[in-house]
């Protein structure tokens, strides 16, 4: 029963990690697609490139970051 209980305990705390890292995955796009769209209006003075480079950055910042969460979260379950 100890077992069980230590697990669920893990369980909960790792729930909000993962939960992070769901988000970062669902708004990493955001700013990519966001970006871009600022780009082709003449007024924001941004190029095509330089917003494809920034959205495509912060995508890769945001999906590395929630693929160590996912990674340091299943390490914990599965050594315990």
């Amino acid at each position: 029963m100890s077992q069980v209980q230590e697990y669920l305990t893990l369980r909960k705390q790792s729930s909000l990690k993962i939960a992070f890292a769901t988000f970062l995955c669902v708004i990493s796009p955001i700013p990519l697609i966001g970006l871009t769209t600022l780009s082709q209006y003449q007024r924001f003075h941004m190029t095509e490139n330089l917003a494809v480079s920034l959205g495509l950055s912060f995508l890769i910042i945001c999906i590395t970051i929630a693929v160590i969460l996912f990674c340091l979260c299943a390490f914990k379950v599965k050594t315990q």
